[in-house]
């Protein structure tokens, strides 16, 4: 808009000439604003909606889960038609302003030259300084720093763009490394949840029948409590107790170490545990309630386990004791 406004200096000029007034010119201006947003809106709109459907159908696939219908909200339409049509006007606002203001005389006599300005500010006399560079080249780094206001507002756009960008890339990456991490971590293909106990050579026996079954472990897995003090409850966690000798999963240790044969009362704590009871620390202890009973357990190793949930890792006889 700063652009146009300065190439139609002399049109202005002319109309303010005729009779317009500076209330009618910026109602012109602003008004190509309004219908520039609005068809903006109508290519945004759509685009916008079946992106974000691809996105969710995505997210979805990775998930496991199957998406419902497709509608879009009212309200997320007015918000994009607010966006769309006054953030272009607000933006707009001060250029047209200050290009309407001009009085008839000093419309028609300018010549896009910065008013007369040019030469007097410290970028201008280093500027004239330079002797060596080609007639073109000066001509050129003269005409960039001519209108510097307008030299600012191109270079902040392009900064904030560029910083936009790198953004949505390092998070893209980050995206994929978290799933990638989350992926690796789990050695295996399917997990079978049981609602009562089995005896675990006997399904272990019933799996490896299976056609296309290469291997097979029995864990154990619990809702437990974390008790902050015996009146006080604090999160959920879950208890899960693989085998000594599991090929199931990767851990990640970050402090402390991994589950020993013969510990007995200790734990591998992951991440999000840690996250959501900051009090916890490796080599302290935790107090766990199952089933009505509250035990003691030493912390000895912490583990990263990417979007997981509130873990704690035991060993298979322990548990089952």
């Amino acid at each position: 808009m700063s652009s146009l406004l300065t190439q139609q200096v002399q049109q202005i000029g002319i109309m303010k000439t005729v009779g317009a007034r500076m209330r009618q010119l910026a109602g012109v201006y602003l008004g190509t604003v309004v219908i520039y947003g609005g068809l903006s809106l109508l290519v945004a709109a759509p685009v916008g909606a079946l992106g974000a459907l691809g996105l969710t159908r995505y997210i979805a696939s990775l998930l496991n889960f199957d998406v419902g219908g497709f509608e879009i909200p009212p309200q997320a339409l007015l918000q994009e038609a607010a966006i769309a049509l006054l953030t272009p006007v607000l933006a707009a606002l001060y250029p047209v302003i200050a290009g309407t203001r001009i009085t008839a005389r000093e419309a028609i006599s300018s010549y896009g030259l910065g008013k007369g300005q040019f030469g007097r500010s410290f970028i201008d006399l280093l500027l004239r300084r330079i002797q060596h560079l080609p007639r073109p080249t000066m001509l050129s780094l003269r005409n960039t720093f001519r209108r510097k206001g307008r030299l600012a507002l191109v270079l902040t756009t392009l900064t904030l763009a560029s910083a936009i960008f790198i953004s949505v890339l390092s998070v893209q990456a980050s995206l994929l490394r978290t799933l990638d991490d989350a992926l690796r971590y789990w050695k295996y293909d399917v997990r079978l949840n049981f609602t009562r106990s089995y005896r675990v050579e006997q399904l272990q026996q019933i799996a490896l029948e299976t056609p296309g079954v290469l291997r097979a472990e029995g864990w154990g897995f619990a809702d437990t409590v974390r008790m902050r003090t015996p009146d006080e409850q604090g999160n959920d966690v879950l208890m899960i107790a693989p085998p000594e000798d599991t090929q199931m999963i990767d851990p990640i240790l970050l402090e402390g170490r991994w589950l020993l044969p013969e510990d007995t009362q200790a734990v591998v704590m992951n991440t999000d545990l840690l996250s959501d009871e900051p009090d916890l620390r490796v080599g302290g202890m935790v107090t766990l309630r199952f089933d009505g009973r509250d035990s003691e357990w030493r912390i000895v190793g912490l583990i990263k386990q990417p979007l997981s949930g509130r873990f704690v890792y035991v060993n298979y006889p322990t548990f089952g004791r």
